[in-house]
């Protein structure tokens, strides 16, 4: 059953709620990812006060990239988004993809402007991110967006009335307005966190493998953008 309900119980959208949700979720990902992420720098012999900047930059680079990449194809492809129009707003959406590739063109550049060897220190760090990853599509769980496909499956989640899945699933015509559950749909999200886990999972093995520097991040990143590939028939 799906925890989030990010609209009143009449369903009626309240995207203002859903735009904390979102936001929420970033807050708790920065509060706990960011720590660790410096953690892990300072124990590979970074400073401190320049790992703290660095990854405060990167946490920035993330939240823009997600936002502008929504935005463009808010542009690009308005149809593509179940939001209705009149219920979007400047702060509402976000598409992680591009807050990953965002901070891969950039970050190098972001840690060589701190004095710091950005292969090595992107090695030690990049693990702060698939814990990140999990939090936010935690988050999008709860908050009931960027949900899957109708499924018969027996771990297929229904949501309730408020919700976005409920909405999408009423404007289509496969459920009423007096309805109380969506129709059951893949938990998409939690696909997600389990995909991050287990790219965690990989990074932990290999970080202290005797490779050139960078080749953790390169693992991070061909997985990263080869997993939502997977996913397309959910």
């Amino acid at each position: 059953m799906g925890l989030g309900r990010p609209f009143p119980r009449n369903g009626v959208l309240n995207a203002a709620a859903s735009v904390r949700g979102h936001f929420a979720s970033w807050g708790v990902a920065a509060v706990v990812c960011v720590p660790l992420g410096v953690w892990l720098a300072v124990r590979a012999g970074f400073p401190l006060s320049r790992s703290l900047l660095a990854l405060l930059g990167a946490s920035v680079l993330l939240l823009v990239g997600s936002k502008g990449l929504y935005l463009l194809e808010a542009v690009l492809c308005p149809f593509d988004d179940y939001a209705p129009a009149g219920y979007r707003q400047a702060l509402h959406g976000f598409r992680i993809p591009g807050g990953v590739l965002l901070l891969a063109v950039s970050g190098p550049v972001m840690v060589s402007s701190l004095r710091m060897r950005w292969r090595e220190f992107g090695d030690t760090t990049i693990l702060a991110v698939p814990a990140m990853l999990m939090i936010l599509r935690l988050g999008c769980f709860l908050n009931g967006c960027c949900f899957g496909r109708v499924s018969d499956v027996p771990w297929a989640i229904q949501f309730p009335r408020g919700s976005w899945v409920f909405w999408y699933h009423a404007t289509a015509g496969w459920v009423t307005p007096e309805d109380q559950w969506s129709l059951p749909v893949h938990p998409l999200q939690l696909y997600f966190v389990a995909a991050a886990a287990l790219l965690l999972g990989v990074l932990i093995l290999f970080r202290h493998s005797r490779w050139q520097p960078g080749r953790v991040q390169i693992i991070f990143y061909l997985a990263f953008f080869g997993v939502p590939g997977e996913a397309w028939p959910f």
